[in-house]
């Protein structure tokens, strides 16, 4: 019995301690703008929960393709905020405009794979490659 109330404990201690949030959603979505020859591009979404508030965690920008995206972060009720609480649901959005004639192949050329989230967690600079998470991908037109 001590041992799996020390094992449930060290599962505890490494959730909560070591990873400053927990990725439920990670999302892509090609889209064109109106029409193809406008231009259009890919839509990111992460859904997360952090384990600490905006005082130790804070996010930076998504690298897709060798861009830097500007983040926009929601709450549960869809404002966007700065600051936020443990235990928040937060979406996090990015968009990466292409604009070209070409639009299908320049979007199809970049891989979903390529996507790494930079963040700061406890004033240390911290990458996250999501090449390891399971990535949604559907495309409207």
């Amino acid at each position: 019995m001590a041992e799996r109330g020390f094992f449930s404990a060290l599962v505890c201690v490494i959730f909560f301690c070591g990873q400053p949030f927990e990725i439920l959603d990670v999302y892509c979505q090609k889209f064109y703008a109106g029409r193809k020859e406008a231009g259009g591009g890919i839509n990111y979404e992460l859904t997360i929960i952090p384990n600490v508030s905006s005082k130790k965690l804070s996010f930076n920008c998504i690298i897709a393709a060798n861009d830097t995206l500007i983040l926009k972060i929601q709450n549960e009720q869809g404002k966007f905020i700065s600051r936020f609480r443990k235990g928040d649901t937060l979406t996090i959005n990015a968009s990466l405009i292409v604009k070209n004639l070409e639009i299908d192949s320049a979007i199809n050329t970049i891989s979903y794979q390529q996507i790494q989230l930079l963040y700061i967690f406890k004033e240390k600079p911290c990458t996250l490659d999501l090449q390891s998470q399971n990535i949604s991908t559907k495309s409207f037109q």
